[in-house]
């Protein structure tokens, strides 16, 4: 299964198949050859229906908060994408968590 995730200025596009749209600048491109790695991960996090995504060169972090008792951060590595490209410093965007489950 293929996971990928790439914005365009600040407009998120989710592809599963691969296909990207020419003649457009992404701000990152992340490509994951096998999601079942990360599906846990984002499981353990579905606390709370909306996540705060934020990527650097050195990876990606899911940031789910309740906002009074309870935080949740996940790390993943840039090491565990077959592509991780981030043409920004960082890339921070909230996100339905329900989006990721399915794509993972």
């Amino acid at each position: 299964m293929l996971f990928q995730l790439s914005g365009v200025q600040n407009t998120m596009m989710f592809d599963g198949n691969g296909d990207m749209q020419s003649g457009q600048q992404h701000v990152m491109e992340l490509k994951m050859e096998n999601a079942r790695e990360v599906h846990p991960i984002v499981r353990a996090l579905m606390f709370r229906e909306h996540a705060t995504i934020d990527v650097t060169n050195n990876g990606l972090r899911v940031i789910v908060d309740d906002q009074s008792c309870l935080q949740a951060i996940a790390y993943v590595k840039s090491d565990l994408f077959s592509s991780f490209i981030v043409r920004e410093p960082s890339v921070t965007f909230g996100i339905p968590i329900a989006i990721l489950t399915v794509l993972c």
